[in-house]
């Protein structure tokens, strides 16, 4: 049947289709807290400031020499 076109409602189903393509995965630093037991990503790091967010999209902010600390934070591979 050539010459035929897809009808308007398959062409917004298989826009929604290409639309649901899996995310490229996140290669961000991620660390746990180890008082708390959080994981954070690492956002932003600025000369010795870090800002890291969890997973509930709230912001902390560290220094470089404090989140390299074993006794205080976990980088996670």
């Amino acid at each position: 049947m050539s010459g035929m076109t897809d009808s308007a409602q398959v062409q917004r189903i298989n826009a929604q289709c290409l639309a649901a393509e899996p995310a490229p995965p996140d290669h961000r630093p991620r660390y746990r807290h180890r008082v708390t037991n959080k994981s954070y990503v690492l956002v932003l790091e600025l000369g010795g400031a870090c800002e890291l967010e969890g997973i509930d999209r709230r912001c902390i902010h560290q220094t470089r020499a404090v989140l390299d600390d074993p006794e205080i934070w976990t980088r996670i591979p």
